[in-house]
């Protein structure tokens, strides 16, 4: 006559099984993440969840630290994220080189489960504004090749608060190699837009909102081959155009009403929030009607 098994043996067996599971978990996770010897290199992670840890707990921005890592180990290198190797890259040049030179195989998407210095320097914005458009006139696009110093403006804030710092994430749609480093086909790609935004190769003290740094001698705009807010390539925003319409129509027919600044003795925190996109902390300012 068979005995029901005691609750120990139950428990003992569920032990078993639950370290079988898990060992056959890890055993698979590791296999997923082989790598080339040609991988990129990376900052090291942990079993299953990668690097996911260290990110989460930095103190900085996601787009900082993966700047500051680029530091360490080049500007190509890959991070684990919950299992997904992912590679990273900053700086203009390695952007443009895959997004551009190697567009076809850059192009695809992952699978994944988804303003105080400015206001200063609106004194010359709104010099713009009066000459070009006067009090009352609507602004138009036209207007925009007229006003050199609000173009500079904006360009600058597009540099400096990039509100897609790492755009959106692209995929190998097969196996590539840049700057001798393989990466194979479906491998997930983070460019990170602000190291391009703040490499000291194409910006002069990056650090520094300096609209003039968008005009030449002669106070003319001059456009900047290292400014992608909206990415490059095949996969390049396709809004882009109609963005910088509203931004420049939205910009000039606020300051053409108004006089912009914050309240007495108010300094606004100037550190983004982190969703989506970088957003503004809550802030007030106070709007003078002109």
């Amino acid at each position: 006559m068979l005995e029901a098994p005691g609750a120990e043996a139950c428990a003992a067996a569920l032990r078993g099984a639950l370290f079988l599971l898990l060992f056959m978990l890890a055993v698979r996770q590791l296999l997923r993440q082989r790598r080339s010897v040609r991988f990129p290199p990376g900052p090291p992670g942990l079993p299953l969840i990668g690097n996911l840890v260290s990110l989460a707990a930095s103190a900085e921005l996601p787009h900082v630290y993966m700047r500051k890592q680029s530091q360490v180990y080049g500007e190509i290198f890959s991070l684990n994220l919950g299992g997904i190797s992912m590679v990273v890259l900053n700086g203009y040049d390695i952007i443009k080189e895959c997004l551009v030179h190697q567009s076809e195989i850059f192009a695809d998407r992952p699978c994944l489960p988804l303003f105080m210095k400015m206001t200063k320097m609106g004194g010359q914005v709104w010099k713009e504004i009066d000459l070009i458009m006067g009090p009352n006139r609507q602004p138009s696009w036209d207007d925009k090749c007229k006003m050199p110093y609000t173009e500079a403006v904006l360009h600058e804030v597009l540099r400096f608060c990039n509100i897609v710092p790492l755009g959106i994430f692209h995929a190998t749609s097969e196996d590539a190699v840049v700057r001798g480093y393989s990466i194979p086909k479906g491998t997930t790609v983070i460019t990170n837009l602000y190291s391009a935004h703040f490499d000291e190769k194409y910006w002069r003290d990056p650090e520094v909102f300096y609209p003039e740094r968008f005009l030449d001698s002669s106070g003319d705009f001059v456009k900047k081959e290292a400014l992608v807010p909206f990415s490059l390539g095949r996969r390049h925003c396709l809004g882009e155009q109609l963005a910088r319409m509203e931004m420049f129509l939205f910009f000039t027919a606020l300051l053409q009403r108004f006089h912009l600044h914050f309240p007495q003795d108010l300094v606004p925190n100037l550190m983004p929030r982190l969703g989506m996109t970088l957003q503004p902390q809550p802030y007030l300012v106070c709007a003078d009607r002109r």
